[in-house]
């Protein structure tokens, strides 16, 4: 799979699925989460992420993408920064990890991935 970069609202990007930056809960955050949210349809994928429950840091879990022009939404948990000495290198590339076994499991041939880690995480 080739890499491309591109700056782009990643609820509009024609792709087999687009990662969300997840908390552990899965709730709506703010920034790039509630632009998805908003885009997917926010009762639908509330609804999906509580029947799924929670993910691990350094994880990533599977939704539909109901709304948006997507199959599937990763919803990678990811930490937040706190000096380097807490392992957040490693939790940070286990949930890009996490989300690409997700696009192999499904059989994606393309996934989105915003900037994790980068917004009100740190």
């Amino acid at each position: 799979m080739p890499f491309l970069m591109i700056r782009n609202d990643i609820t509009k990007v024609a792709a087999d699925a687009i990662v969300n930056p997840a908390n552990r809960n899965l709730l709506q955050g703010s920034g790039t989460s509630r632009a998805i949210y908003q885009a997917a349809g926010e009762q639908e994928l509330t609804a999906s992420c509580e029947a799924i429950g929670r993910c691990d840091l350094g994880r990533a879990v599977c939704t539909p993408a109901f709304g948006l022009p997507v199959k599937y939404i990763f919803h990678a948990v990811c930490p937040a920064w706190h000096g380097g000495g807490f392992g957040e290198a490693e939790q940070l590339a286990g949930a890009y990890h996490s989300a690409l076994e997700l696009a192999a499991e499904y059989h994606c041939e393309s996934v989105a991935f915003p900037l994790l880690s980068s917004g009100n995480y740190g």
